[in-house]
């Protein structure tokens, strides 16, 4: 990633454990969907939530440097889910 991916690292930093980076969160979860599949973050302002065991692959995948286990996140798995589903273009076009 590194240089050349910014803009991807950065989003991918946004979602990854907050434990290493903040122990408030501002969403979690997701509340609905606009026009299209744009999905909208809920409003949260607390401390970061246990992730379930079963997304802990998903997690290993979109940050695997920043994987622990029993982490907690500010972001559920169907948040995990979305971002990986939104990258799967981008990172096609970036792996050429």
């Amino acid at each position: 990633m590194g240089a050349h991916h910014p803009a991807l690292g950065l989003l991918l930093l946004l979602l990854c454990p907050a434990q290493v980076f903040s122990q408030s969160c501002v969403w979690y979860g997701e509340c609905g969907i606009a026009t299209g599949d744009k999905r909208y973050n809920c409003k949260y302002s607390g401390p970061p939530k246990p992730l379930p065991k079963d997304g802990y692959d998903l997690v290993q995948e979109l940050c695997p440097g920043l994987f622990f286990d029993n982490v907690s996140l500010c972001c559920d798995i169907q948040q995990l889910q979305t971002l990986k589903s939104n990258l799967q273009l981008p990172l096609q076009f970036l792996s050429r």
